[in-house]
């Protein structure tokens, strides 16, 4: 509902209990069309508190926002909007779940790779990808993911990346493309939120020398800096990974108060990189 205004709200979200509510993909889609051709310049598409099941990906056009119930910094263990999925896995070159075209922007919920297992980590498909200038992701906490949010492999000038919690397998937040004037702001990753957001399996082996950390270790890239200018990365952390944050050829970074923990490397420097730390 919410034609002819400048917020399309979906409806049906209720807590999951003992039941999953699922919302089409395409449904979605088509109110984020409605959104944009009710207001001019775009709008807000609001989904209530609730989980509800996203298997196909989706597209947020540009002057749109998909917004959920929480809009400040979040963790995962709180009651708000929740996307749970299954989609892209093993299928890396995929299209990303959720797309950002340009002045696009994404708020306020979590997403759950909610059937990931200890036994069954595996590539999929990017979680949130930018694809142009003032894309957004602004208060959203994503769990389970191979790789969070890739504003890297386009060009996404003055992106904004705030209280984006997260926790991956591959790779965090990563900026490049040749972006410049963008922003990463209170980005926290913590290997915590596998068996805290209530959906995933509790199963998980968070020993100090087991397979978990081990794999972190070995595999993981909290947050990527690759070819940009005026770039700034402001009070980011990591718990677990082999780069806590990775600055590669290209970058012209300031990064003020990064933290990384538990982490086999915390700051790798490569190539020809301007940054200052």
């Amino acid at each position: 509902r919410g034609a002819g205004s400048s917020t399309i709200v979906v409806q049906g979200g209720r807590p999951l209990h003992d039941c999953e509510h699922t919302i089409i993909a395409d449904r979605i889609v088509a109110a984020t069309y409605l959104s944009a051709a009710a207001a001019a310049g775009g709008g807000v598409v609001y989904v209530p508190k609730g989980a509800y099941r996203l298997e196909q990906p989706i597209v947020v056009k540009s002057g749109v926002e998909l917004q959920g119930s929480t809009d400040y910094m979040h963790y995962v263990r709180i009651d708000t909007t929740v996307f749970l999925t299954d989609y892209g896995k093993a299928q890396e070159d995929a299209q990303p779940l959720i797309t950002l075209e340009e002045n696009a922007g994404i708020r306020g919920f979590n997403i759950v790779y909610d059937k990931v297992t200890q036994e069954t980590i595996q590539p999929y498909a990017t979680t949130i990808q930018g694809q142009g200038a003032d894309a957004y992701i602004v208060n959203v906490t994503a769990v389970g993911g191979w790789y969070i949010a890739d504003f890297n492999s386009h060009r996404c000038d003055r992106h904004y990346i705030e209280g984006l919690n997260f926790f991956t397998f591959k790779t965090g937040i990563a900026v490049g493309g040749g972006s410049e004037n963008g922003v990463v702001i209170n980005g926290h990753a913590n290997p915590g939120a596998l068996w805290d957001s209530g959906y995933t399996d509790y199963k998980w082996d968070s020993s100090w020398e087991g397979p978990l950390m081990t794999y972190l270790h070995e595999n993981v890239v909290g947050f990527y800096v690759g070819e940009t200018k005026n770039q700034v990365n402001f009070m980011t952390f990591i718990f677990g990974s082999k780069n806590g944050i990775r600055i590669d050829d290209g970058a012209d970074v300031t990064v003020i108060g990064h933290g990384t923990d538990f982490s086999a490397t915390g700051i790798h420097l490569t190539g020809n990189a301007n940054a200052v730390i």
